[in-house]
């Protein structure tokens, strides 16, 4: 019984230390419990006030197919081209992405769904954005350059105040065009139209900048390697905008792609017919030469040395058959990017070039071409945007003409290598007897 005292004394003093603890927790608690109720319900509130006026970010997808004509049937152009050994390169995904976040197209979009003009309207605690249920649509007649902003306050049915800072107000009429310090514009009725609207916020941003804001917001990427298809995905405070954003933007893609295919595509058979005839008649002399050859030597009934040294000769010519339509391709590239001062209507043909470095160069190069063309219609020569764009085009052709240069010597040695491969299988012919 003695022993065991001690093991009862630990307990005890377990005991009042829990006790003790219990207590002095409880004491706190009683002590500040006023303040973490108001710590409770402040963040309660702002957590309400948040989630109300903040406002909230929506995300978007879209998925786009790549069409890419090796997948699918061969058309008679491909055949031809198949036929002239000339390659008709795949469509590159990471050039379509490229394509797809470039300035010049989402310029496009922009203009096409107007999305320099922002629409809100001032409420109580925050503005609210009007997007697909604003009353009128505001039109600029020229180009925005520089930001501008205005209130529109509608008076009746038909008429309505422009308020420009400093107290600056023109009245119009909707469907009338309207001189403003910004420039003329237009305002149109909506299906949404009503006289009972408070003022509207107008909020202009540059073509380009606005432009640019919607790039930065929209994301591309293949979901996985090989694939030819792309996701998009767009963030934006208005979910209604993202969605016409993605559709506009792939319409536009798809009609781009039309259109520039089938201006390369005609340029390309331009090239071809100007040079089939010539390309044929030295094919045809070929087979003549071969038939005449083979007449003359007595080759139509020979031993099997024979045939297999008119096999290889057979090879022989045809790889050089192969390099000298190939190097009679990038002679008459070459020379008709440097006959042509005026690169306004040069399209390069680059299916018909097998170098795969090369082709990529001259697409590139097409691809400017053809947005410099576009940029000389809207704009002046002395725009920045088309300056830069005239830029880029004359350094590509220059590295062009460089590639073509160095691909040139490289064929012509192989064309030289495959004349005397050939001269000495010739040779050895002759040097067989007769059976």
């Amino acid at each position: 019984m003695e022993e065991n005292r001690p093991d009862i004394g630990i307990e005890r003093k377990k005991g009042e230390e829990s006790v003790f603890n219990l207590k002095w927790f409880l004491t706190t608690v009683l002590a500040i419990w006023p303040w973490l109720l108001a710590s409770v319900i402040i963040s309660l509130i702002l957590g309400n006030v948040y989630l109300r006026y903040t406002t909230p970010i929506y995300r978007s997808f879209a998925e786009l197919l790549i069409n890419d004509s090796k997948k699918g049937g061969s058309s008679n152009q491909e055949d031809i081209m198949q036929a002239l050994k000339i390659s008709n390169n795949r469509i590159n995904v990471e050039n379509e992405i490229e394509i797809l976040k470039s300035r010049t197209l989402m310029t496009d979009v922009v203009k096409n769904l107007n999305l320099q003009i922002n629409y809100t309207v001032i409420g109580r605690f925050k503005k609210a954005n009007l997007y697909s249920i604003k009353p009128f649509e505001y039109f600029l007649a020229d180009t925005a350059d520089s930001y501008y902003g205005c209130k529109v306050q509608i008076l009746n049915e038909n008429e309505y105040l422009i308020k420009e800072i400093p107290n600056k107000v023109v009245r119009g009429k909707f469907g009338d065009t309207v001189a403003t310090s910004h420039g003329n514009v237009v305002l149109l009725k909506t299906k949404y139209f009503s006289p009972a609207q408070p003022e509207i916020n107008i909020r202009v941003t540059p073509l380009i900048s606005t432009a640019k804001r919607f790039m930065s917001s929209i994301d591309i990427a293949a979901p996985s390697k090989g694939a030819s298809c792309l996701i998009l995905a767009m963030t934006d405070e208005i979910p209604e905008r993202s969605v016409d954003v993605l559709n506009t933007l792939m319409k536009m893609y798809k009609d781009r792609n039309i259109n520039t295919r089938t201006l390369i595509a005609t340029r390309t058979m331009e090239f071809i017919d100007n040079r089939l005839t010539i390309v044929g008649a030295e094919l045809t002399g070929v087979e003549i030469t071969m038939a005449d050859y083979k007449v003359q030597n007595n080759m139509v009934d020979m031993s099997a040395q024979s045939s297999a040294l008119v096999t290889a000769s057979s090879t022989a010519q045809e790889k050089l058959s192969d390099a000298s339509v190939q190097l009679d391709v990038i002679k008459s590239v070459r020379d008709h990017l440097l006959g042509s001062n005026d690169d306004r209507s040069i399209i390069i043909p680059a299916s018909l070039l097998e170098n795969t470095g090369l082709a990529s160069l001259t697409e590139k190069y097409n691809s400017i071409q053809i947005e410099v063309e576009k940029s000389e219609i809207v704009n002046t020569s002395d725009n920045p945007v088309t300056k830069a764009l005239i830029k880029q085009r004359r350094d590509t052709k220059k590295n062009i003409l460089d590639a073509l240069q160095a691909t040139q010597s490289e064929l012509q040695l192989r064309v030289d290598k495959t004349n005397q491969e050939l001269r000495n299988i010739n040779s050895r012919v002759r040097d067989v007897p007769s059976v």
